[in-house]
């Protein structure tokens, strides 16, 4: 006897990090047969439908994805452009199944990162976790640092005591764990983002 599969149900959500070339798409997906799953974003000036993902002129495989959140970064996009995008997923069921459509707009330009609240959490005489959190990126991932010491250094990168690389990133939070502090010693930390654009420096210190 046949096996009949339910479809997967690929949705589309809005792109987080949209830069001039790129962004990165976000969706989710549903399937119950736990069989394979191969998903493709499919990106084009106009939205190509539901037909054949060859029809759209930006393709980008995932894979095989489990059931749960998509995400995917893209790239060889053209700025200041308004593009249509959509999930598609096949299973062992056979048929081909795409989400909504979703549109964005690639930037015009890139501007400096903008960073978010700053906390301090687990902490011990010994040992602190530093959180912070990059809001945008300006279109273009930018390096992150953690900037701590026993003085408040400012925008003076250099000047401060402690710099933590974190790497280039995306949006969303970041944390480090910094360890050898002195029992009633006051500290202090900022964050430090930069890329084409510029630097930024979170504001107030914490």
């Amino acid at each position: 006897a046949a096996t009949l599969y339910p479809l997967p149900e690929p949705s589309a959500a809005a792109p987080t990090d949209v830069g001039l070339y790129g962004a990165q798409l976000n969706g989710s997906l549903v399937d119950v047969t736990q069989t394979d799953v191969n998903v493709t974003a499919c990106v084009d000036l106009v939205d190509r439908g539901t037909g054949n993902p060859s029809a759209w002129a930006h393709i980008f495989a995932l894979g095989v994805v489990p059931p749960g959140p998509l995400t995917r970064v893209v790239s060889g996009l053209s700025p200041d452009t308004t593009y249509q995008y959509r999930f598609c997923a096949r299973n062992r069921g056979g048929a081909l199944e795409w989400s909504k459509p979703v549109s964005f707009t690639t930037r015009s330009v890139l501007s400096p990162p903008i960073l978010g609240d700053l906390s301090a959490t687990d902490v011990i005489p010994s040992s602190a976790t530093l959180r912070g959190v990059l809001n945008d990126t300006g279109g273009e991932n930018p390096a992150v640092s953690i900037l701590w010491g026993d003085e408040d250094r400012g925008n003076e990168i250099a000047a401060w005591d402690h710099r933590i690389d974190l790497g280039v990133r995306g949006s969303g939070p970041f944390a480090s764990t910094v360890s050898g502090l002195r029992m009633g010693k006051v500290y202090y930390f900022r964050s430090a983002a930069s890329n084409a654009a510029g630097v930024t420096v979170s504001g107030k210190a914490h």
